[in-house]
C-alpha cells in the first residue's frame, strides 16, 4: 500500500527520493521535507525536516526556520490533523544558543508519528495533503522564493530593534547568544531569546496569518487550575496562565496595550503562539499532551461533571487493589502493540526485588523535545533499549518512588525509561523524567492510568483479558 501511495504522491508533483531507511519527499523548492522511516514492514515513522538554503535567502536564517516551522505546525493543529512538536537541530559546527540551524516537526498527537501503512494509508495521506495545503498557505501570504537580491537592512536599524526587544525581554535577553535581525522580504523584525525559548516577530502579516489560522476550527478552552485545557477535535493541549502572563508583559513592553486573547492562542506540543496587533510572541512550553494530563489531574477532582466531555463518553472502573503481577502482564501486552516496539522481555517479578525494572524493550523511539541530535537528520528514530518499571499503586507516583533510574539504566546498558502506573503520575516524577531527558538525552516517558485507558480503547481484546484490573463503563 505504501508503494501505491508513493506513486500517487509523485504523480501529484512531489519530488521523491529514497533514503537509507525509507523515503523523503517534498514540494519542489520547498524548505520542508517529509521523511518516512520504515520501522517494520507494516509501520513507518514520519517527521518533517525544515531548512532553507543560502542561495535563496540572505543572512542568518533562524527567523525563517522559526517562522516557517511554526506556521506549518499551527496549520496541522488548527486543521485537527496533528499536534506537532518543534525540535531544533544543533548546528554541526557549533553556534550561539539562539540560532535555529534547522527544525524537525514531529506529529506527537494523535499517534506519536507512527503510521501502520499495512492497515491503511489514510492517515498518512491526510498528513501529506495537509503539508501540501500548508505550502499553499505560506505562498499565499509570504514571498517564499525572494532570491538573494533581497537588500541587507542597515545595521543601525538592527541594533535599534535588538535594544528595544532586549528591554522588553528583560534579564533573559543576551545579545551574544540570542538571534535577532530585520528582513525586508518577508518584511519583519525578529528576536529569539535562547535562555527563555521565546521568539518575537514584529510583522502585521505574520500576526494576521496566525489569527486567521486560529479561527479555522472550533476550539474548546476549559478553565483549569493553573491554565486552560485546549481541545481541537482529538488533539489535547494546555495553555499555562504563567505563559499567557509572560507574553502579555512582552507585548506591553513593545507598545501593545491589551493582553493576549485566548481565542487566538494556538497551542502546539511544546510551544504557544500569541498573535496580537503587529506582534506575534512564540513561547516554549509544556503545552502538549503531557501538560494537558498534568492539568487534567488537577481539574478532575473539581470538575467531575466534565468527565463526559474529557473522556468522550467512555470511562473505566479500576479495581480498588491491583495485583502487581497482573498489571505487569497488562503493560507487556500493551507494549507489544505499541508502534516502534520490536520486542518486550519480562525480567521482573512483582513479588521479588526487580532492581527497578519489570520489562526490557527494544524500541524505535520517536523524536522527543530536548533529545534531538544531528544524527536525527539521517535516522529519524533510534533503536533503544528501554527499561520499563510498573507501579501497581492507587496513590500518585512521586519522584521518591523512582529514585534509582540512572543506576538501573547504567546496569542494563539502556538509554530509555518508561514508567507505567495504575494510578496517576505526580508532578515531581514527571519533572524528574523531563530533567533526565534534557540532561542526559535519554528517552523518558510515562503511562498513567489515563494513557493506559487510551491504549485499552484501541485494543479491546487486551482490555477483555484483565477484567480483574479494569472494566469499561459507558456513561
Amino acid at each position: 500500500m505504501l508503494e501505491e501511495l508513493l506513486e500517487d504522491v509523485q504523480a501529484a508533483g512531489f519530488e521523491i527520493r529514497e533514503t537509507e531507511k525509507g523515503f523523503a519527499f517534498r514540494v519542489p523548492c520547498s524548505p520542508a521535507t517529509l521523511f518516512l522511516q520504515r520501522i517494520t514492514d507494516e509501520v513507518v515513522y514520519a517527521a518533517i525536516y525544515l531548512r532553507t538554503t543560502s542561495w535563496e535567502w540572505n543572512g542568518e536564517r533562524s527567523d525563517l526556520h522559526d517562522a516557517f516551522s511554526t506556521i506549518i505546525a499551527a496549520y496541522f493543529a488548527v486543521n485537527e490533523v496533528a499536534s506537532c512538536g518543534l525540535h531544533d537541530v544543533p548546528h554541526p559546527a557549533g553556534a550561539p544558543d539562539g540560532e535555529v540551524y534547522a527544525r524537525f516537526i514531529t506529529f506527537d498527537q494523535p499517534g506519536g508519528g507512527y503510521f501502520n501503512v499495512a492497515k491503511s494509508t489514510r492517515e498518512l495521506e491526510e498528513v501529506i495533503a495537509t503539508l501540501y495545503s500548508a505550502e499553499l498557505f505560506l505562498h499565499n501570504y509570504l514571498p517564499m522564493h525572494p532570491g538573494i537580491t533581497d537588500p541587507e537592512t542597515p545595521w543601525d536599524s538592527v541594533e535599534e530593534w535588538q535594544s528595544e526587544a532586549g528591554r522588553a525581554l528583560g534579564e533573559a535577553a543576551d545579545s551574544i547568544q540570542d538571534a535577532f535581525g530585520i528582513r525586508e522580504s518577508p518584511e519583519w523584525a525578529y528576536y529569539r531569546c535562547a535562555s527563555e525559548d521565546v521568539s518575537v516577530f514584529r510583522s502585521r502579516q505574520v500576526s494576521r496569518m496566525f489569527q486567521e489560522l486560529a479561527n479555522v476550527s472550533e476550539v474548546k478552552n476549559l478553565q483549569g487550575v493553573s491554565g486552560h485545557l485546549q481541545i481541537r477535535g482529538d488533539l489535547q493541549n494546555y495553555v499555562a496562565t504563567q505563559k499567557i502572563d509572560r507574553a502579555g508583559r512582552i507585548l506591553r513592553e513593545l507598545g501593545e496595550e491589551s493582553a493576549p486573547q485566548l481565542a487566538t492562542t494556538i497551542a502546539l506540543e511544546n510551544s504557544l503562539i500569541f498573535p496580537h496587533g503587529e506582534l506575534t510572541i512564540l513561547v516554549g512550553s509544556e503545552s502538549g499532551r503531557g501538560g494537558f494530563d498534568k492539568e487534567r489531574n488537577l481539574v478532575l477532582p473539581r470538575h467531575r461533571d466534565e468527565v463526559d466531555f474529557l473522556f468522550r463518553g467512555v470511562t473505566y472502573s479500576w479495581a480498588s487493589r491491583v495485583d502487581g503481577g497482573r498489571f505487569q502482564d497488562l503493560v507487556q501486552d500493551l507494549l507489544e502493540r505499541e508502534p516502534g516496539v520490536v520486542s518486550v522481555r519480562s525480567v521482573g517479578n512483582a513479588n521479588e526485588g526487580d532492581g527497578g525494572r519489570d520489562h526490557l524493550v527494544d524500541w524505535f523511539t520517536p523524536i522527543q523535545d530536548d533529545n534531538v541530535t544531528v544524527d536525527n537528520a539521517v535516522n529519524l528514530t533510534r533503536k533503544m533499549k528501554v527499561v520499563v518499571q510498573c507501579k501497581a499503586l492507587k496513590a500518585s507516583i512521586g519522584k521518591s518512588k523512582i529514585p534509582d533510574i540512572l543506576d538501573t539504566l547504567d546496569r542494563e546498558d539502556a538509554t530509555g525509561y518508561l514508567l507505567a502506573a495504575s494510578g496517576s503520575v505526580g508532578v515531581t516524577a514527571i519533572d524528574h523524567l523531563l530533567h533526565l531527558r534534557k540532561k542526559y538525552r535519554f528517552f523518558t516517558d510515562w503511562w498513567s492510568r489515563h494513557e493506559i485507558e487510551e491504549r485499552l480503547q484501541r485494543n479491546p481484546d487486551i482490555e477483555n483479558k484483565y477484567p480483574d484490573i479494569v472494566k469499561r463503563v459507558l456513561l
